[in-house]
């Protein structure tokens, strides 16, 4: 058994140094409940519309509350902050990640146990084409377009927020069509429960993505909901099975949606 452990370990350390993020292999590692296994989710954000950046990693060893680390993130070492569990670095501006490659390394009890590479998302812009003086009173769909694209981008979600509650929960979000440069809003999302126009500024965003940026714990990191489900596992490993991805929110556009005149 002890030699069985030793040669498993050893294999996911040779595949991990590659430096690859590795596709999902049905979604869980083969022995979930053993004392090796973790769970992992990470991304690492760019906000052009606040100008912020962070890397957030949570990274939990199954049977224990906390593994040791470290954690890092290129050359940078993470903090272990214990109130939301998370190994994290925030900085006060979006160029502070810039869009090349980037390595997330874990560690836990002086072994390396995932060396990971992925490519960050590029700046780009957006524009409210429909309506066109970007005045809505219902009766038709709000369409926002990519005016610059993302580089590196595999896809985007396009959102949006009542001004006032953006970055709490609220709002919506879906992912925008492959092979589409914008994205179209129903009038829906604009009504309240009675199908009645929820009337008021509305901010609208656009965000482009690389492998699977999700925290499921972390809704103020974005302007909008995030709806975790179109990010499934992108790393499946004999010890560890999770999420790692990189993605940048846009600056915002915006409507006021009112009643007709």
């Amino acid at each position: 058994m002890i030699d069985r452990r030793i040669k498993l370990i050893v294999a996911s350390l040779f595949l991990l140094t590659l430096g690859a993020t590795f596709p999902a292999c049905n979604g869980a590692p083969s022995d979930p409940n053993g004392s090796d296994s973790y769970i992992l989710q990470a991304y690492l954000l760019r906000d052009l519309d606040r100008g912020i950046s962070a890397s957030r990693v949570f990274f939990r060893q199954n049977n224990q509350p906390t593994p040791t680390g470290p954690v890092d993130v290129d050359t940078t070492r993470l903090d272990f902050i214990q109130a939301t569990g998370m190994f994290q670095k925030e900085y006060t501006t979006a160029s502070a990640i810039d869009t090349g490659l980037h390595s997330l390394r874990l560690q836990d009890k002086g072994k390396t146990i995932l060396n990971s590479n992925l490519v960050m998302t590029g700046d780009f812009t957006i524009n409210v084409s429909v309506p066109a003086n970007r005045i809505y009173t219902g009766g038709g769909n709000v369409v926002v377009d990519l005016s610059s694209a993302s580089s590196n981008s595999v896809g985007y979600f396009f959102a949006t927020v009542k001004a006032g509650e953006e970055y709490t929960g609220k709002g919506w979000a879906g992912i925008v069509p492959s092979l589409v440069s914008s994205g179209t809003f129903l009038p829906s999302v604009f009504q309240d429960t009675l199908n009645n126009l929820d009337t008021g500024l509305y901010y609208i965003y656009m965000y482009s993505y690389s492998g699977a940026p999700r925290i499921d714990s972390v809704s103020g990191d974005f302007p909008t909901v995030m709806p975790d489900s179109v990010f499934p596992n992108n790393l499946a490993t004999t010890i560890i099975d999770g999420a790692f991805g990189t993605i940048t929110v846009s600056r915002h556009d915006s409507i006021f949606v009112r009643q007709q005149l």
